[in-house]
């Protein structure tokens, strides 16, 4: 059977600007201000979940009821968790288990997280203070 393919720029990954191609581990310990505070010449996740949302609007409207398929990276993985099983955002992103994740969406949505002051994703992990509540 022919399956359509949609394409959707909304399911890109997080666009990690300066960060791009550097080591996981530093990726991991920019993680909580990036969640906040965009990447140095990229975006922050909050960004990612904001655009997410718009998608999964979207998708409600358009397949309500029916089976989609979704195929994007790491950071739309996060963002389903965020919006679909209500994990907080800080949460949300973080490590995951490598294995086929299903969600069901009946069209409510989380309303869009509160914007914090963020921190320093180039500073080093010393000296970054946290978002209140990260």
């Amino acid at each position: 059977r022919s399956v359509p393919i949609v394409q959707d720029a909304r399911l890109r990954e997080c666009d990690y600007g300066d960060f791009e191609g550097r080591p996981r581990t530093e990726m991991e310990t920019a993680r909580p201000c990036a969640i906040w505070t965009p990447f140095p010449h990229g975006e922050s996740y909050l960004q990612v979940a904001e655009r997410m949302h718009s998608f999964l609007v979207q998708l409600a409207a358009r397949h309500n009821g029916q089976q989609v398929l979704l195929v994007g990276h790491a950071a739309t993985l996060w963002m389903l968790e965020h919006w679909l099983k209500a994990q907080p955002l800080d949460v949300a992103v973080g490590p995951f288990p490598e294995r086929p994740w299903r969600y069901r969406l009946d069209g409510a949505l989380l309303p869009a997280p509160a914007v914090r002051a963020g921190c320093d994703v180039t500073a080093p992990p010393s000296q970054r203070i946290p978002a209140q509540g990260d």
